[in-house]
């Protein structure tokens, strides 16, 4: 039986720095471990935080426009995944329903509280 592919998704930027995507390559590690693909898609600002997502050794790709653009939104349904994590300030409620009612399982890290009530 096939593992099920997990989409992470989050922010890096000057402003939000780089502990979205340091949490989210963590959770890919994790899952990677146990034989679960992942597919990171990682939104923002390049800068010299990019070196040190490389240093983890997860794969990652970048988009130019914001987490809740519908061309994150397509490419992260590329893979079918079955769960997508999202870890952002600036997603959307409207986004996070668009990912549910696509079949697709959602978990959103909530470190600040202000996604309470959200449709996962």
């Amino acid at each position: 039986m096939n593992q099920p592919v997990v989409t992470l998704l989050g922010d890096r930027s000057r402003r939000v720095g780089i502990g979205h995507a340091m949490r989210l390559t963590t959770v890919a590690r994790a899952l990677e471990a146990v034989g679960a693909p992942t597919n990171l898609l990682l939104t923002g600002e390049t800068g010299e935080w990019d070196a040190l997502i490389d240093a983890t050794g997860v794969g990652w790709q970048s988009e130019a426009g914001g987490v809740n653009d519908p061309k994150l939104m397509e490419r992260a349904f590329d893979d079918n995944p079955s769960v997508v994590v999202i870890d952002s300030y600036t997603i959307s409620s409207q986004s996070v329903e668009t990912l549910e009612n696509s079949g697709s399982r959602v978990v959103l890290i909530d470190d600040n509280g202000e996604h309470r009530g959200f449709p996962c």
